[in-house]
């Protein structure tokens, strides 16, 4: 037995290790591609360009997990064996994210944990005092004997846990899923706990006092059973909350743009001792002689009516001289796997619109007595959409003013989004297509071969310029992959990344940093 427990401590430890190392390289590698990777060349055929589907960092996530493995209520026994039993555990939770790569969560879970503890030979012994029917005031002191082998018991706890823990994550390579790692600590109410013998054999007698001569023998009111021989039901356990430090880590799968599967490894160790009465109890003591539970026929099984067998968690044995405790502290301990299922809750969309554009007043020098004329465009179709003198109008002019400094003259220009990305978001949200489409719908009368649309990428500030500059390009190809499946032509749409470097607003606040983050067209004339 204390060979399969090493190798189950073994088993665990390799897949934890196995785990974190795969998520810490996969950082590391994710971590090396951004800091080296140059903008791709807008030349390249789109089906080389690949999608990416990073998650969009929503601040709300709720999820509801199960989980399954070994469990234990103790340490290692002083005297005997201990069995890892199974641990189950089914919780709801929510998550607070703070920032993309670090959240809290706060949650509820059932768990239940199982184990066995058994040992082959024991004989112990004590001093106990014991009052005769015919003289009630002439206590005697006796020592009372137990050899007792092929014990077996059985024990369950079942909790309502409260976990609270730090959460963090980061992309692995790629970007589409990412490496996560929790860390905190659980509050364990306990609903019920048992525990049950499931072998017992042995024997008992006793002397009037210590050096006697004279046992015991055929006194069955005094505890003497040459035979014992049965099991004994279930018994309750007196127990109190348990404070468990919790750690769990794995990989986060991006199943789509707001649903998640976590699966990873968790382990449970518990800190504080439960054992509410401590461990004061005999393990075997008599619990005095009722009339009729005895009979020739059957003394083994009736022999444990009257004796208190308490369990191996609460309770101390003698040997050698030498009174011990089988365990020192009674506390759950569990590990396995673990699955969650995540939703992401996010903002309306039309929310965040009215919260940036509110915001965007305040940045822009913005006259609302000005009319169409004051917003010069090169096309009718831009006049149109410059006809009211609101930030989207003001965030257009300005890009028409930056790009044609930089381009020369345009016969358009169009922005994809004023909502904007999602902090490191790459891949176009089922909104962001909508609105992609009506501008593909304006864009398409210069998919004629006598014009180029250069597609720009735009971040905000936050992260490192190197990148940002890669973000910016892959937001772009994306734009590009996909106007290449509504029928536009790739060889004359040109990719370019900004990344940081032309923000419309100051990146003085989220909203403001949401608007920088972006994709421009432009549509020049192919002299």
């Amino acid at each position: 037995m204390r060979t399969q427990n090493r190798i189950s401590k073994k088993i665990s430890v390799t897949v934890l290790t196995a785990i974190l190392t795969m998520g810490m390289t996969g950082y590391a590698q994710g971590e090396k591609a951004r800091s080296n990777t140059a903008p791709a060349n807008s030349s390249q055929a789109a089906a080389n360009e690949q999608k990416t589907s990073t998650p969009v960092f929503c601040p709300n996530e709720f999820s509801i997990w199960t989980a399954g493995g070994a469990s234990a209520l103790s340490g290692k026994p002083a005297f005997g064996e201990r069995k890892f039993g199974f641990n189950g555990t089914f919780g709801l939770g929510y998550t607070r994210w703070f920032t993309p790569h670090w959240g809290a969560l706060i949650g509820v879970e059932i768990a239940k944990y199982n184990a066995s503890m058994n040992f082959q030979n024991l004989s112990d012994a004590y001093e106990s005092t014991e009052t005769l029917q015919q003289d009630q005031f002439n206590p005697e002191k006796r020592i009372f004997h137990t050899d007792i082998w092929q014990y077996k018991e059985k024990q369950d706890l079942l909790n309502v846990n409260i976990p609270l823990m730090a959460q963090f994550q980061t992309p692995l390579s790629g970007g589409t899923h990412q490496f996560y790692a929790s860390l905190g600590a659980k509050l364990g109410i306990p609903v019920k706990s048992i525990y049950e013998v499931t072998e017992f054999s042995g024997r008992t007698w006793g002397y009037y006092h210590e050096g006697s001569q004279q046992p015991m023998y055929e006194q069955a009111d005094l505890g003497y059973f040459p035979e014992i021989k049965g099991t004994k039901g279930k018994e309750n356990l007196n127990v109190k909350l348990a404070w468990t430090a919790t750690a769990e880590a794995g990989v986060k799968w991006s199943l789509s743009n707001k649903v998640s599967l976590y699966s990873g490894v968790y382990f449970d160790y518990g800190i504080n001792n439960i054992n509410k009465d401590g461990n004061k109890n005999r393990f075997v003591d008599f619990s005095g002689y009722r009339e009729g539970s005895i009979n020739e026929a059957n003394v083994g099984q009736s022999a444990l009516n009257n004796l208190n067998v308490n369990s191996m968690l609460t309770s101390q044995y003698t040997k050698n001289g030498e009174t011990s405790s089988f365990v020192n502290k009674m506390s759950p301990i569990a590990f396995g796997v673990k699955l969650r299922l995540s939703f992401n809750i996010c903002p309306l969309p039309g929310v965040e619109k009215k919260e940036a554009n509110r915001k965007l007043t305040n940045n822009l020098p913005l006259n609302k007595n000005k009319n169409k004329n004051n917003i010069k465009s090169n096309d009718d179709d831009d006049a149109q959409l410059d006809n009211q003198a609101t930030p989207e109008n003001w965030i257009l002019a300005a890009e028409r003013k930056r790009t044609e400094a930089e381009y020369g003259k345009l016969k358009y220009v169009l922005i994809l989004n004023t909502d904007g990305y999602e902090i490191n978001q790459s891949y176009l949200s089922p909104i962001m297509r909508q609105m992609l489409d009506e501008r593909l719908k304006v864009l398409q009368k210069y998919n004629d071969g006598r014009h180029i649309i250069i597609v720009e990428g735009h971040t905000c500030n936050l992260g490192r310029e190197a990148y940002n500059i890669h973000l910016g390009q892959k937001r772009a190809d994306v734009v590009r992959n996909y106007m290449i499946t509504k029928g536009y032509n790739g060889a004359n749409i040109l990719t370019v990344s900004k990344g940081e470097s032309t923000p419309i607003v100051p990146n003085d606040s989220e909203p403001n940093r949401k608007i920088n983050r972006r994709v421009v067209f432009l549509v020049k004339e192919i002299k």
